[in-house]
């Protein structure tokens, strides 16, 4: 007999949105079914520590501050250091993205975004789609990822050649959200408790992303205790 592994917080909630969802359903299937999980949903986002800002430039973002990252992103992405984790691209950030973080006093700006002042990124990776059908599911972020996530899409090519671009996708109490993100174009939010995925790219499309996560100064928002847990109802993984 094969033991199963119990699942934390936030794998718990993942699994019971992906028994519910996918990123691969139609908007139509979405919206009809939302109902069904709408009151899980909106018991998750009450506790989001930041308000959400979706598919938002920013002067600082520009295609000139942002041009070394891109082309170290492209780089590492498509060589040995790049590797598959869920589905999707990962590379870790090197000089440029450091240097973007210092340049633009990063941790500074995202304080004034977030209404919450925060300390210097304690993670950040490249993210990208390359592959046709390539996607990340919903899901929600474990704790110790930060309170405020950022990510900043790096370039967004092909997207023209289907009805449906892949974009990231949110969960809210009121539906879901589609962001088509191009590049220069920010989300932020709280990742623990905004259920967010990615839906597949088409062939000819490719997206770069790179995401930082920053921690809270004020440890009150560290406090996660009597966050909602995931419904009974969720069946064990196989």
């Amino acid at each position: 007999m094969t033991e199963t592994k119990a699942l934390n917080w936030g794998q718990h909630w993942t699994h019971w949105l992906r028994w519910k969802t996918t990123v691969k359903s139609d908007p139509n299937v979405w919206k009809r079914t939302f109902p069904t999980i709408a009151d899980e949903i909106a018991e998750l986002n009450s506790r989001q520590r930041i308000a959400s800002q979706f598919v938002t430039a920013h002067e600082l973002f520009t295609a000139e501050n942002l041009s070394a990252m891109t082309t170290e992103a492209a780089a590492a992405l498509r060589s040995a250091t790049g590797f598959i984790h869920n589905g999707k691209w990962n590379a870790p950030v090197d000089s440029a993205a450091l240097d973007f973080i210092d340049r633009v006093g990063l941790a500074t700006l995202v304080s004034e975004l977030a209404g919450v002042e925060v300390e210097e990124p304690q993670g950040a990776t490249y993210i990208g789609y390359f592959e046709p059908g390539q996607f990340l599911d919903f899901h929600v972020d474990d704790f110790s990822y930060g309170e405020v996530n950022l990510i900043i899409c790096l370039s967004h090519t092909g997207d023209g050649l289907s009805e449906h671009p892949s974009s990231t996708v949110f969960i809210e109490r009121d539906g879901y959200r589609l962001c088509n993100l191009h590049a220069g174009d920010y989300l932020l939010f709280d990742g623990a408790f905004t259920p967010h995925g990615r839906t597949p790219v088409a062939a000819g499309e490719e997206v770069v992303l790179v995401s930082f996560s920053f921690k809270s100064r004020n440890r009150a928002l560290w406090d996660v205790a009597g966050a909602p847990p995931a419904p009974a109802d969720t069946p064990l993984p196989v």
